[in-house]
């Protein structure tokens, strides 16, 4: 009786197992039929023709905001306290910069050099030369001349004061106005200023 019991129960559990083992064969044969991306649009490749304009608009659109720039501060400064700079890239109102923008509002005041903390981070020696100690320890440069090692200070202290942190060799466009002023507080000795640069160096 116990041995019928046991054959039973074999065929019921080589049944079940069957029907498993044919649901997933069905299941399979589904996923190998599926097709993905079938009715996705096939990418066009653009003709030389099409890209040759875009780069002429670009180029057009570039010189239409370099002449803007050049032309009157009055285009693109909405502090009213910058000047045009050398290079159109340098031509940038604080007022432009998000980040600066959000800073101005919170604080009630049109321009970034107009902020309390501006004066006491970028202009204040003592803090300057404090800060400089710390970026010494980073780039071994000395710099001998006061008023540049200033400057370079300044700006690397306007940079943290707005981003915050950007990571080694991360350039960012100043706003003019407070480069400006910074050079104003720090002039050179025989009026010459380093601009932006794009390529990473150790000073001003």
């Amino acid at each position: 009786m116990a041995e019928s019991d046991l054959s039973a129960s074999d065929s019921d559990l080589s049944v079940v197992l069957s029907c498993y083992s044919s649901d997933f064969e069905e299941i399979e044969e589904r996923i190998e039929t599926i097709q993905p991306y079938q009715y996705e649009p096939e990418a066009a490749e653009p003709s030389p023709l099409s890209t040759a304009a875009a780069d002429n608009a670009a180029t057009e659109e570039d010189a239409t905001l370099e002449d803007s720039r050049f032309s009157s501060v009055n285009n693109w400064c909405l502090c009213q306290a910058c000047i045009i700079m050398p290079s159109v890239r340098e031509c940038k109102c604080c007022q432009e910069i998000p980040d600066v923008r959000a800073m101005t509002e919170e604080e009630g005041v049109g321009c970034i050099c107009q902020h309390p903390g501006f004066a006491a981070v970028c202009l204040n020696v003592w803090v300057l030369r404090t800060a400089y100690y710390h970026y010494r320890q980073q780039y071994t440069t000395e710099i001998e001349d006061e008023n540049r090692r200033h400057r370079y200070t300044a700006y690397r202290q306007l940079a943290r004061f707005i981003w915050q942190y950007l990571g080694r060799h991360i350039r960012v466009v100043l706003p003019a106005c407070a480069v400006l002023t910074i050079r104003k507080a720090f002039p050179s000795a025989d009026g010459t200023y380093t601009g932006f640069k794009d390529n990473y160096t150790e000073q001003e």
